[in-house]
């Protein structure tokens, strides 16, 4: 017998192609952890339910007829900010990924993902772990990697320590991220403490331990 829907979630599924977002809705209709299920096909739309609704989570696609996915995370953020959020989209670029990271994105997948596969990485998303699907060639986590040292980490730290991983310097970071480098130094301080790690390549290494890099 299909669970109840969770009467305290609220998911925004944010795709301005009819069959994808219909195709989510009804891939996640019947997951309890989803709760109610809201569809908007743009930036305005979305926006319209951020700040009448606030989402406990959200699925948004990148391009959108009147802007991107990047700004719908960014409200999140703002107006939700216990929101979980995921793009869902065609592009893979690792550009991409990373401005979907910096804006609040937890989760990163591509849209040729079996559905099977997208329904447990959004859940694994929706409970507290962050996804960046394996196609990407840039970095990706699964449950392992939130049952492992990475799991004491906030949303933010878990971005920052991406970021350390693959190379970039606190400048940058704070750039992507909008923080001050004071603010970067002492999250990367907080984070090696954290994960008894040695400085910067103790935490690229404990990454590719954990399987965070491909």
């Amino acid at each position: 017998m299909t669970a109840s829907p969770d009467p305290h979630r609220l998911t925004l599924v944010v795709d301005d192609h009819p069959v994808v977002r219909r195709g989510l809705v009804a891939l996640l209709t019947g997951e309890s952890w989803a709760g109610e299920i809201r569809e908007a096909a743009t930036v305005g739309d979305a926006l319209t339910i951020i700040h009448s609704a606030s989402p406990t989570f959200a699925v948004v696609d990148l391009k959108l007829p009147d802007g991107i996915g990047t700004s719908v995370i960014k409200a999140l953020t703002s107006y939700a900010p216990g929101c979980r959020s995921v793009v869902l989209t065609m592009d893979g670029d690792a550009r991409l990924v990373r401005a979907a990271l910096d804006a609040g994105a937890t989760g990163y997948l591509l849209k040729d993902t079996p559905p099977e596969d997208l329904v447990a990485a959004l859940r694994t998303v929706a409970d507290g772990g962050v996804v960046l699907g394996e196609q990407l060639g840039v970095a990706r986590t699964d449950r392992g990697m939130t049952g492992g040292p990475f799991r004491q980490l906030s949303p933010r730290e878990v971005r920052i320590a991406l970021l350390v991983a693959t190379g970039a310097t606190n400048s940058q970071i704070a750039d992507r991220l909008g923080i001050s480098d004071k603010t970067v130094r002492n999250q990367v301080s907080a984070i090696t403490t954290k994960l008894d790690a040695t400085g910067r390549v103790g935490i690229a290494n404990l990454a590719r331990e954990n399987g965070l890099l491909t």
